[in-house]
């Protein structure tokens, strides 16, 4: 009798036992799932937040890229009257700030909006691109200003839904907006300006401000007066006596 108590006693005590290590590992198991679970969610909420990050370190780049350029366009007693135009899909001109090339040099561009596959697309081109780039031809092998490749054809500076419709504006010297931009339709306006009325402080080749548009508000307005860059006058006096630069 006493000695089958004990060994009942004994089964209680193993049956016990294996209960509790059972318990122990379905503890251990949910206590793993949750710190997996929170490991796993604070990596992606680290990867989200560095994502993020970058898109604005890199829009941050490409505005402060297109506003550096347009802020040093210049014209000068070099500048072909073909060298500047603009269209609600194109600017080109020359400017002391292009990309990937060593500032205080005058270089020639083009930047271009082209619309493909419901996406609308910015395109900084070279020198050398806008020799053979139209207005509505295709861009040829655009790069992000985070590749390495030192010397392409083209650069992607901004992409928007094709929804916003964005183009370019231009404030001509008459404070009206246009979305055409032809040096020899402001011919007439520098000799007005020259003759009787005072002459603005940089060349009306290039207009009061620029500003890319979209159908709703502006994604960038640049004024190109009273800028910090030297002003075409100074850089040529005797061709602004002469009446070349204008």
């Amino acid at each position: 009798m006493i000695l089958s108590r004990l060994m009942l006693s004994k089964n209680v005590s193993k049956g016990m036992t294996l209960i509790e290590m059972l318990v122990t590992l379905v503890l251990f198991s949910l206590l793993s799932s949750l710190v997996f679970t929170g490991l796993t969610f604070v990596k992606q909420a680290q990867e989200a937040v560095t994502e993020a990050s970058q898109r604005q370190r890199y829009a941050s780049l490409q505005q402060h890229a297109l506003y550096s350029l347009l802020q040093g366009m210049q014209v000068t007693a070099d500048t072909e009257p073909e060298q500047v135009s603009g269209s609600s899909q194109h600017w080109q001109a020359v400017s002391f700030q292009a990309l990937m090339q060593p500032a205080g040099q005058a270089k020639a561009f083009r930047l271009q909006l082209q619309q493909q596959a419901a996406q609308t697309y910015l395109f900084y081109q070279t020198e050398q691109a806008t020799q053979t780039t139209q207005a509505d031809s295709v861009v040829p092998n655009p790069v992000t200003l985070n590749d390495a490749d030192e010397a392409p054809s083209a650069w992607l500076l901004g992409q928007w839904s094709s929804a916003q419709a964005v183009h370019f504006q231009f404030l001509d010297w008459q404070g009206q907006w246009q979305t055409d931009w032809q040096v020899a339709a402001q011919s007439a306006l520098i000799k007005r300006l020259r003759l009787g009325e005072k002459t603005p402080a940089q060349s009306p080749w290039l207009p009061r401000a620029i500003c890319l548009c979209t159908n709703k508000a502006p994604l960038l307005l640049v004024a190109l007066q009273q800028r910090a860059a030297p002003r075409a006058d100074f850089l040529n006096i005797e061709a602004l006596e002469s009446g070349d630069i204008f």
